[in-house]
C-alpha cells in the first residue's frame, strides 16, 4: 500500500535534507569481492612484504583484514605499518580485527580492549575502512561487559570506520554470546561460516537466514573456510562452491576467507581461492584534492545560536570527514569529528564552549584513498555578539556541466509513504549501463545516517527497511565500460 505524504510533512523533510546533517561513517563503497584474513605477517613468506603483496595481486584480492590487537595489547610494528601502507598504495583495501576477551578479573576489561582498538584505528585512519570485533568463547555470558565495550567502541571509532561483528556462523548454537549487546555497536555482520568438511552452500544459507532474522537486520559480509585444523579441511571444490554462492547472492557483495597464512599448509585451497574470478573496481586516479571555500574563517565572530560550516567538496569524494578543535589552556584540543557523505557541503552545529575560539578542516576520500586536508579555518563563537570580522563571501557558483550520458533519472518512490514490509526502489535504465549502485540513508529524528549501498545490474532493487517508522532517501548512479557516472539527486520517501 502506497499513499502520498502530506505536502507540509514532505516539505519539512526536504528542508532537513538540504541541511546535510552529520552521519555515521559512510561505506567507502560496499565491501566487494574476495577479502582475506591475515593473522601475523611473519607467517606468510617469512614476512616478505613484496612477496605477500605480489601474491595478493595475483589472486585479485580486493582487501585484507589484519589482526590489530589481542585483548588490550595492540599489535603495531614498523613491519605492520609498511605493509598496511603498501596495500593501500597497490589498490588493496584494509580492514582490522581485534580479539576481545571481556575478562575484567584477568585485566582484560572492555575499556582497555576498546582503547587498544582505538589506538590502532587512529594510527591508521588514513588507510583502514572497517574494524571487526572478534568475539568468541571468552566473551560469552558477560552482557554487562559487552555493553560497555559496544558503547566505548562506537564512541571511539564509530566516526572513522565501519564496525562489524565477526563471530560464530549460527547464533542459535551460541546463545550465551551477548549478540544484542555487541551488535548494538555494529554496521554489519561478518560471521565465520567455517563449513570444514560440511556443505558450504547449506552452511552459508543457514547462517544468512539466522542473521537476517535478528533485529536490526544488518548487511551480511561472511567469512569462508580454506584452512586445515584438527585433521579437517574443506576441498578445493568446496572453496569454489562457497565463493560462487556468495557471488551469486544479490545481498552479498563480498566475502572474507580464513586465512592467508594457510597457503603454505594447504596450497590447493589457496589456489582455488586465487583462481576464482571476482573482479572489483580498482582506483583509477589519485586521491581527491582538498576541500575549498571554508566558511566561517579568518577569526570571524559568529553571533548566531548555531554555527553553519560551509565548504566546497572536491569531485568524486566519498566519504568526507570534518575535524573541529577548540582553543583551551595549553593549545588546541580535539573537540569532535564527523564522517559525512561525499556530496555534503554544510554542517550546522552548536559548539560546546561559548566565547571560545575554534578551528576546523575537512578532508575527502575516494577509491584511491584520503586526499590532503584543507587548511584550518578559524572562528570565534559568541552567541548574541555582532560579528567583528565579516564572513567571507560565498564561493562563486561553478557553471553547470552538460548532462552526463549515464545520468540516472526517474527514481521511485518519490514523496510516497510505504506501508509494506519491503520497499521496491526503481529508476529509468541508463543507456549503456552495465550496473548500478543504490545508496540509501535514513532519518534518525535529528540527522541523516547512511543505511546501505546496494549493487545491482537491474534498474530496480527491493530492500526491507529495519528502521521504521521514519523517512528514507536514496540516490543511484550507473556504470558503463568507462566507469561510474554521477549520483542522481536524492529521492525522499517514508515508511510506516
Amino acid at each position: 500500500m502506497v499513499s502520498r505524504l502530506r505536502a507540509s510533512g514532505l516539505a519539512a523533510l526536504a528542508t532537513i535534507l538540504v541541511l546535510s546533517a552529520p552521519a555515521r561513517a559512510a561505506y567507502h563503497g560496499p565491501f566487494e569481492g574476495k577479502w582475506v584474513y591475515i593473522y601475523y605477517l611473519y607467517q606468510i613468506y617469512g614476512g616478505d612484504e613484496d612477496r605477500i603483496v605480489a601474491e595478493l595481486k595475483r589472486a585479485d584480492v580486493a582487501g585484507v583484514c589484519i589482526k590489530a590487537h589481542n585483548g588490550a595489547k595492540d599489535l603495531d610494528s614498523p613491519e605492520f605499518a609498511r605493509f598496511v601502507r603498501r596495500c593501500v598504495a597497490e589498490g588493496i583495501r584494509v580492514a582490522f580485527y581485534g580479539y576481545i576477551y571481556l575478562e575484567p578479573a584477568a585485566g582484560r576489561t572492555a575499556q582497555l580492549e576498546a582503547e587498544a582498538a582505538e589506538r590502532m584505528v587512529k594510527r591508521y585512519e588514513q588507510e583502514v575502512e572497517l574494524y571487526l570485533i572478534d568475539a568468541e568463547g571468552e566473551a560469552k555470558d558477560n552482557p554487562a561487559e559487552a555493553r560497555v565495550f559496544a558503547r566505548e567502541i562506537r564512541q571511539r571509532i564509530g566516526g572513522m570506520v565501519k564496525i562489524g561483528l565477526a563471530s560464530y556462523r549460527f547464533p542459535s548454537l551460541h546463545r550465551e554470546l551477548p549478540w544484542a549487546e555487541l551488535r548494538a555497536a555494529c554496521d554489519l555482520d561478518s560471521p565465520q561460516v567455517y563449513y570444514r568438511n560440511g556443505d558450504p552452500v547449506a552452511n552459508l544459507a543457514r547462517s544468512k537466514r539466522e542473521f537476517q532474522a535478528m533485529s536490526p537486520r544488518l548487511p551480511y559480509f561472511p567469512a569462508g573456510d580454506m584452512y586445515y585444523e584438527h585433521g579437517l579441511q574443506p576441498t578445493p571444490q568446496a572453496v569454489t562452491a562457497y565463493l560462487q554462492a556468495c557471488k551469486d547472492d544479490p545481498d552479498i557483495q563480498g566475502t572474507l576467507m580464513w586465512a592467508m597464512w594457510q597457503l603454505h599448509k594447504v596450497p590447493a585451497l589457496w589456489e582455488a581461492f586465487a583462481r576464482f574470478p571476482w573482479p572489483v573496481r580498482r582506483p583509477t586516479a589519485g586521491p581527491p584534492a582538498a576541500p575549498t571555500g571554508l566558511s566561517p574563517d579568518g577569526g570571524a565572530v559568529v553571533g548566531s545560536a548555531t554555527v553553519a560550516l560551509r565548504w566546497t567538496p572536491p569531485a568524486a569524494a566519498d566519504p568526507q570527514r570534518l575535524q573541529l578543535e577548540v582553543l583551551r589552556t595549553g593549545g588546541w584540543r580535539a573537540c569532535h569529528g564527523w564522517t559525512l557523505r561525499g556530496d555534503t557541503a554544510s554542517l550546522h552545529l552548536a559548539p560546546p564552549h561559548r566565547g571560545a575560539s575554534y578551528r576546523w578542516r575537512v578532508q575527502a576520500r575516494s577509491t584511491a584513498g584520503w586526499g590532503p586536508p584543507s587548511a584550518w579555518a578559524r572562528f570565534r563563537w559568541q552567541p548574541g555578539a555582532r560579528p567583528a570580522v565579516p564572513t567571507p563571501p560565498p564561493t562563486p557558483p561553478v557553471p553547470p556541466a552538460p548532462p552526463p550520458v549515464l545520468a540516472v533519472t526517474g527514481l521511485a518512490p518519490a514523496g510516497d509513504e510505504v506501508a509494506t514490509p519491503h520497499v521496491d526502489l526503481s529508476w529509468r535504465a541508463a543507456a549503456g549501463a552495465l550496473g548500478y549502485e543504490a545508496d540509501i540513508a535514513w532519518w534518525t529524528g535529528s540527522e541523516w545516517r547512511p543505511y546501505y549501498t546496494y549493487a545491482t545490474t537491474a534498474p530496480a532493487k527491493r530492500f526491507w527497511p529495519q528502521r521504521r517508522p521514519t523517512a528514507y532517501t536514496f540516490r543511484v548512479r550507473a556504470r558503463d565500460a568507462t566507469g561510474w557516472g554521477p549520483w542522481s539527486p536524492a529521492s525522499l520517501f517514508r515508511v510506516r
